[in-house]
């Protein structure tokens, strides 16, 4: 009786040993659009949802009943609201939604520009990271005001996008997005 159950483990164990399979590691590719899009320089990201930092700050403004409805203190939807992360050759264009504490002055008291906002040629761009499964890995550094921000964007094969922005005088944020073609404003000259 113990033998037959000695051998009865060990043809268990040796069966569901030889049914594993092995697993090949699938290391999806770039999209031919999104890399052309990369590499001509010539697009934007619109974020759809933002995702601050978890502060006190934050979570008593949500105990009062201020966060808008489908989002939470640590995740805002950015659905209907109008935001772009625009690279054009060298220039860059920025303009989010911003949810955080501010960390130092230097914007002063009652100034509407309280989002991330930016128009010019970056301090830094470098496209040559390359992140885990493929995506590609961005990073700008931008000064507005006296702020200074620094934005690691992942592209990932489908056209989605992770992007961090770090700001000397704010807490970091990330939003979630999609990278599309910047289109073409065509001049009154090419429409007749």
């Amino acid at each position: 009786m113990r033998l037959s159950y000695i051998y009865t483990v060990v043809l268990v164990v040796t069966i569901s040993m030889g049914c594993s399979s092995t697993k090949e590691r699938v290391i999806p590719t770039m999209s031919t659009e999104v890399t052309q899009l990369l590499l001509d320089k010539n697009f934007v990201i619109a974020s759809d949802m933002a995702y601050p930092l978890g502060t006190i700050g934050l979570q008593s403004i949500a105990n009062s009943g201020l966060v808008p409805i489908g989002s939470s203190v640590n995740q805002f939807s950015l659905i209907g609201n109008v935001n772009h992360f625009k690279v054009l050759g060298d220039s860059l264009s920025v303009d989010l939604p911003y949810f955080g504490e501010q960390q130092m002055g230097g914007t002063g008291y009652n100034n509407r520009d309280i989002g991330i906002q930016f128009d010019g040629i970056p301090t830094e761009y470098n496209t040559d990271g390359v992140g885990k499964k493929g995506s590609r890995i961005l990073k700008f550094t931008f000064k507005d005001n006296g702020e200074t921000y620094r934005a690691i964007i992942e592209i990932f094969a489908n056209g989605n996008s992770s992007m961090i922005i770090n700001s000397s005088h704010r807490t970091s944020i990330r939003y979630k997005g999609i990278i599309e073609k910047e289109p073409k404003i065509e001049s009154e000259s090419q429409k007749v």
